[in-house]
């Protein structure tokens, strides 16, 4: 148990020292920060919708290619 107890209050230390790190030299405030990162999700999302819906056109071709050479 006393392995375990070194082991996690290390990490615990680890985080918090982290933590510390990344507030004292973050760019940007909390708010501007928060807004970044949602604008910055919210264009990967629109990419990954667009790539999906262009690889469904894609698949979906693909199916339409391969049903007609079946009945050929």
């Amino acid at each position: 148990m006393g392995r375990f107890l070194r082991f996690l209050t290390g990490f615990l230390s680890g985080m918090a020292f982290g933590t510390l790190l990344a507030l004292m030299w973050a760019p940007h405030t909390g708010l501007e920060l928060r807004t970044r990162l949602e604008e910055r999700f919210l264009l990967v999302f629109e990419e990954g919708k667009r790539a999906a819906e262009a690889r469904r056109r894609e698949l979906l071709q693909q199916l339409e290619d391969a049903s007609r050479v079946r009945r050929d």
